[in-house]
């Protein structure tokens, strides 16, 4: 009779544990992008501050995503799982909401050949007293930028700061852009002679 009982509180408190899990972890929110061009990749999911999530198979199959769907999620790290897409962190997602047509309007994403063309770019030059501008894919979606002077910086097309290292540690910075892709110099500062 205890162990029926025992049985019988454990699925009460299992099921109700799963129902709080499926609601409460519903907390981020990102837009799917479709990666079937890069090897091993499908669907994943960009976080509005620079993270990438790869769904598992068994989430795809549970959640019907599309690209460009803008979703409200929840997750669980898998770290006992392994891929050959390098675009972001395995997760098996808890819950999926699809958003609203009331989203907050995204940030345009600039493809610049020139930092004028970006008022945040023009600004972090300042900031940060770059010498060089060097633009890279990124990983996730649309480019990257690194800003080389006494400290290197990586920028997202929108601006938002994804990577900040001394100039011997940039190549950690660059782990975070397309693997393989050499950076394209689209300015240099012009050291004047005084």
């Amino acid at each position: 009779m205890r162990i029926l009982l025992f049985l019988l509180l454990s699925l009460a408190f299992g099921a109700c544990k799963t129902t709080q899990n499926t609601t409460a972890e519903c907390t981020e929110t990102g837009t799917v992008k479709n990666l079937q061009g890069l090897d091993g990749c499908d669907l994943i999911i960009n976080t509005g501050d620079g993270r990438a999530f790869i769904p598992t198979d068994a989430s795809l199959e549970k959640f019907a995503l599309e690209d460009s769907q803008q979703i409200r999620f929840g997750y669980k790290l898998r770290d006992d799982l392994m891929g050959i897409c390098m675009a972001g962190q395995i997760v098996e997602l808890t819950c999926v909401e699809q958003l609203g047509d009331n989203l907050p309007i995204k940030k345009e994403c600039f493809d610049v050949s020139q930092p004028q063309q970006a008022p945040w770019l023009k600004e972090a030059i300042v900031k940060h007293e770059t010498a060089e501008i060097y633009k890279y894919p990124y990983r996730t979606d649309g480019w990257a930028y690194l800003l080389k002077g006494k400290i290197v910086y990586l920028y997202d097309c929108q601006g938002t700061l994804l990577c900040k290292q001394s100039p011997d540690k940039a190549e950690e910075c660059l782990k975070k852009v397309m693997p393989g892709e050499k950076g394209t110099l689209i300015w240099r500062k012009e050291y004047q002679k005084q």
